[in-house]
């Protein structure tokens, strides 16, 4: 058996990660917007902590940014127990090679009211001009989710975007430390898959190259995704 193949990176590599709103806290639960993960075993809960290290410096920034615009919104946070609206989840697509961010927000909207709509609407204005925002997010999608099972995406969900064209490039670079390196571009959705280590993606694929090109006795590719 050959050896394992390490990731280059430690921490800060992962491109992709998914935090929840909800009602509830771990410690205090008289803070009503907690936005983060779900509590281990708990798919109503929210453990509102303020780092993560999988994630960079600069997708940590601007998920506290985004994450401080929606406590200001007055806009209420989804329901898991009794499913009513509004905020569900917010996913940061980060592509480390070109440094283009997706942001997919995805809401229950179902039942708005005019107050709701009238924040709705004022938030929107808020992310589209924001600078902060504009200086780092490529395209920000909105997803109208109205199902009730805890699911960023379903066939009944309606995606829009609020910025841009809706999707983001990333480029991985194959068999770098040879004379003649692989370049490969992606053009990456809200919902497509993708490794969510950038730089361990090129190292997979790029061994995988090598083996079918070199080796001569069957291989076999067993839970690589894409």
């Amino acid at each position: 058996i050959r050896d394992i193949l390490p990731s280059p990176d430690e921490f800060g590599y992962r491109n992709k990660i998914e935090y929840s709103f909800g009602d509830f806290k771990q410690w205090d639960l008289h803070n009503k917007r907690a936005l983060w993960f779900h509590k281990q075993w708990q798919f109503s809960q929210i453990i509102d902590i303020d780092e993560c290290l999988l994630v960079t410096d600069t997708s940590r920034k601007l998920f506290h940014h985004i994450k401080q615009l929606c406590k200001q919104s007055g806009l209420p946070v989804y329901n898991q127990v009794k499913h009513t609206w509004f905020m569900r989840h917010l996913i940061i697509r980060e592509w480390i090679n070109t440094e283009q961010f997706l942001v997919n927000m995805s809401i229950s909207d179902a039942h708005m009211d005019e107050n709701m709509q009238w924040l709705w609407g004022i938030f929107q204005e808020t992310i589209k001009n924001d600078v902060f925002i504009r200086k780092h997010v490529t395209t920000w999608i909105i997803s109208h989710n109205n199902w009730l099972w805890d699911a960023v995406f379903s066939n009944e969900t309606i995606q829009r975007p609020l910025r841009w064209e809706g999707y983001i490039y990333e480029k991985l670079i194959f068999n770098k430390d040879t004379d003649e390196p692989i370049e490969a571009n992606f053009k990456v959705s809200a919902n497509s898959f993708f490794q969510t280590n950038t730089h361990w993606a090129e190292v997979l694929f790029g061994t995988a190259m090598w083996l079918v090109w070199e080796v001569r006795w069957p291989l076999i590719d067993l839970y690589c995704g894409a």
